[in-house]
């Protein structure tokens, strides 16, 4: 009985301990795309030079590939590749230049982001 009950108290705590990591990962990630994305964002708007904003978006992007491997393992394929489609729209429609659109692919990646960092959230709402 005792060790049936043992068995039980760890798996729980492994998978508290498992989420509260995959959380922190999230959380962390989603911060940092977002800041570099509204440093995108700032730069487009301030008309800075095109080479100062291209490597901006690059960063952005690489920071965002070398993340996404470790994302993918606990989040759902289908919602990062809507940011993904987000963030290359995004760089289309810089090489276009085409300022509004850019803007507003910025916004909904931004969006998108927030919407993951809620919905894989440790709360109660997502839990029941």
């Amino acid at each position: 009985m005792f060790k049936e009950t043992l068995i039980c108290v760890s798996i729980i705590i492994l998978i508290l301990l498992g989420n509260m990591i995959t959380n922190k990962y999230t959380i962390k990630s989603i911060e940092s795309l977002s800041n570099k994305l509204e440093e995108v964002k700032i730069s487009i708007n301030e008309n800075k030079e095109k080479e100062d904003t291209q490597k901006n978006i690059e960063e952005m992007l690489s920071d965002f590939n070398s993340r996404h491997d470790k994302l993918a393992i606990y989040i759902e394929h289908a919602e990062i590749e809507k940011v993904e489609l987000e963030l290359e729209s995004m760089q289309s429609y810089f090489e276009e230049e085409d300022n509004k659109k850019t803007i507003t692919q910025i916004d909904k990646s931004v969006f998108l982001l927030k919407h993951l960092e809620d919905k894989y959230a440790f709360n109660l709402p997502n839990i029941f």
